[in-house]
């Protein structure tokens, strides 16, 4: 069976036949699981969030509004991501600590965004990420390298930079979902690029020549 439109498997689910819920299963199984894997710790947490979170689908299937095909998929992206939150907090392995509010950051949505976002000129604090040369990091690190990367961030900071830097959430839905303020949200991405900057390098260290750390704007040196 080909691909079919989701909303016409969502109104087959409904009717509970078992075909359309198998092709529904394995029609969102690749991208929401890659979802889960940036959420949770292993691959073993990921099935098992995958699979709690595709029968909370099914049971409040009926409850499920949409417009369009993208509002339903939006839709079901928004339910894994609260699940994961969900996930995380019933294993008590989130612990977002308050600290000094840091601004400024930008939302992006695709793999190659991501990659920019991490690396492109932007203050953290009082420290400046930027690269010399942008387009040559794409072509070294791939998707997967950076989702590995972004497993071996604390929960606390894993969870803030998955919402807000690749799934797109603003720091106002963040801090309404986690129980924190949006400064808390904004300083835990903060400390979450910085991490993933140091793991990156740390695995390949010839990236080295692309990216610049300085306390200010006037003294700038090379990692």
């Amino acid at each position: 069976m080909g691909e079919q439109s989701l909303i016409t498997l969502f109104e087959e689910c409904k009717k509970g036949d078992k075909k359309a819920i198998r092709q529904l299963y394995i029609q969102i199984y690749p991208q929401m699981m890659n979802l889960c894997m940036r959420y949770v710790f292993n691959k073993t947490d990921a099935e098992d969030l995958f699979a709690e979170t595709f029968l909370k689908i099914l049971t409040r299937i009926d409850t499920i509004k949409y417009e369009s095909e993208e509002h339903l998929m939006n839709t079901i992206k928004r339910i894994f991501i609260n699940s994961a939150i969900d996930f995380l907090r019933y294993r008590k392995r989130v612990s977002l600590i308050s600290i000094q509010e840091i601004t400024g950051s930008r939302t992006t949505h695709t793999d190659e965004e991501t990659i920019y976002d991490l690396m492109e000129g932007e203050e953290e604090g009082d420290i400046l990420i930027e690269t010399s040369e942008e387009s040559s990091i794409l072509d070294e690190i791939s998707p997967e390298d950076i989702i590995e990367a972004i497993q071996q961030l604390p929960d606390a900071y894993r969870t803030v930079f998955n919402m807000h830097v690749i799934d797109g959430l603003s720091h106002d839905y963040i801090a309404a979902t986690l129980g924190i303020t949006p400064s808390t949200s904004r300083a835990n991405l903060s400390r979450a690029r910085k991490q993933l900057i140091k793991i990156l390098i740390t695995k390949f260290p010839h990236l080295k020549k692309y990216i610049i750390i300085s306390a200010n704007k006037s003294n700038e040196g090379q990692l």
